[in-house]
Protein backbone atom coordinates (compact mmCIF):
# COMPACT_ATOMS: atom_id res chain seq x y z
CA UNK A 1 0.00 0.00 0.00
CA UNK A 2 0.87 3.79 -0.24
CA UNK A 3 1.69 5.55 2.67
CA UNK A 4 -0.72 8.53 1.48
CA UNK A 5 -0.19 12.05 0.79
CA UNK A 6 2.96 13.78 -0.03
CA UNK A 7 3.78 15.75 3.29
CA UNK A 8 7.06 17.98 3.52
CA UNK A 9 5.12 20.73 2.10
CA UNK A 10 6.33 22.67 -0.48
CA UNK A 11 9.54 20.14 -1.18
CA UNK A 12 8.98 18.12 -4.32
CA UNK A 13 8.51 14.44 -4.14
CA UNK A 14 11.93 12.17 -5.28
CA UNK A 15 11.21 10.69 -7.89
CA UNK A 16 12.85 7.67 -7.36
CA UNK A 17 10.99 7.28 -3.46
CA UNK A 18 7.58 8.30 -4.23
CA UNK A 19 6.57 6.75 -7.77
CA UNK A 20 6.91 2.87 -8.48
CA UNK A 21 9.20 2.37 -11.65
CA UNK A 22 5.85 1.20 -13.64
CA UNK A 23 4.41 4.36 -13.39
CA UNK A 24 8.01 6.25 -13.98
CA UNK A 25 8.32 4.23 -16.94
CA UNK A 26 5.08 5.91 -18.06
CA UNK A 27 5.56 9.07 -16.59
CA UNK A 28 9.10 10.35 -17.18
CA UNK A 29 10.66 12.00 -20.12
CA UNK A 30 14.07 12.56 -21.70
CA UNK A 31 14.38 15.85 -23.82
CA UNK A 32 17.39 16.32 -25.67
CA UNK A 33 18.38 19.55 -27.78
CA UNK A 34 17.80 22.02 -24.94
CA UNK A 35 19.14 25.22 -25.93
CA UNK A 36 21.94 25.81 -23.41
CA UNK A 37 20.36 28.92 -22.09
CA UNK A 38 17.51 27.06 -20.73
CA UNK A 39 17.34 25.69 -16.93
CA UNK A 40 15.20 23.49 -15.27
CA UNK A 41 12.30 26.52 -14.47
CA UNK A 42 12.22 27.40 -18.04
CA UNK A 43 11.72 23.57 -19.22
CA UNK A 44 9.23 23.40 -16.75
CA UNK A 45 7.09 26.35 -17.77
CA UNK A 46 7.41 24.69 -21.26
CA UNK A 47 6.23 21.67 -20.21
CA UNK A 48 3.15 22.89 -17.65
CA UNK A 49 0.40 23.43 -19.87
CA UNK A 50 0.22 19.74 -20.59
CA UNK A 51 0.25 18.39 -16.98
CA UNK A 52 0.99 18.46 -13.75
CA UNK A 53 5.00 17.94 -13.31
CA UNK A 54 6.28 15.80 -10.50
CA UNK A 55 9.78 16.82 -11.06
CA UNK A 56 12.19 18.30 -13.69
CA UNK A 57 16.14 18.35 -13.92
CA UNK A 58 18.58 20.01 -16.89
CA UNK A 59 21.72 18.47 -16.44
CA UNK A 60 24.71 20.45 -16.19
CA UNK A 61 28.77 19.98 -16.07
CA UNK A 62 30.95 21.09 -13.20
CA UNK A 63 30.65 24.45 -14.63
CA UNK A 64 27.42 24.87 -14.32
CA UNK A 65 26.59 24.78 -17.75
CA UNK A 66 23.75 23.13 -19.12
CA UNK A 67 24.37 19.79 -21.19
CA UNK A 68 21.59 20.25 -23.13
CA UNK A 69 19.26 17.78 -22.36
CA UNK A 70 16.71 16.90 -18.99
CA UNK A 71 14.04 15.19 -17.88
CA UNK A 72 10.84 15.68 -16.61
CA UNK A 73 8.20 13.41 -14.88
CA UNK A 74 5.03 14.05 -15.14
CA UNK A 75 1.45 12.92 -12.79
CA UNK A 76 0.67 10.97 -15.39
CA UNK A 77 1.11 8.86 -18.94
CA UNK A 78 -1.49 11.18 -21.07
CA UNK A 79 0.66 14.01 -20.09
CA UNK A 80 3.85 12.06 -20.79
CA UNK A 81 2.43 11.74 -24.12
CA UNK A 82 1.16 14.45 -24.88
CA UNK A 83 4.91 15.87 -24.41
CA UNK A 84 6.11 13.82 -26.22
CA UNK A 85 3.65 14.01 -29.41
CA UNK A 86 4.01 18.07 -28.98
CA UNK A 87 7.71 18.61 -28.54
CA UNK A 88 9.99 15.16 -30.35
CA UNK A 89 11.28 16.89 -33.65
CA UNK A 90 10.50 20.31 -33.18
CA UNK A 91 13.06 22.93 -33.23
CA UNK A 92 13.62 25.68 -30.05
CA UNK A 93 15.72 28.32 -30.85
CA UNK A 94 17.24 26.63 -34.24
CA UNK A 95 18.19 23.47 -32.39
CA UNK A 96 15.58 20.15 -32.95
CA UNK A 97 14.47 19.00 -29.97
CA UNK A 98 14.03 14.51 -29.13
CA UNK A 99 11.62 14.15 -26.65
CA UNK A 100 10.99 10.62 -25.57
CA UNK A 101 10.66 7.87 -23.06
CA UNK A 102 13.12 7.96 -20.38
CA UNK A 103 15.07 4.51 -21.58
CA UNK A 104 17.46 4.41 -18.96
CA UNK A 105 14.13 3.22 -17.19
CA UNK A 106 13.37 0.57 -19.76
Amino acid sequence: GGRGGKGGGSSEPRLDQDMPLEMRRQCQIMIHGLPFGYDTNMVKDMMKPLGGILNAHVFKDNLGRNKGYGLVCFDSPEAAAAAIEKYNGQELHGRPLSVGPDKKLM
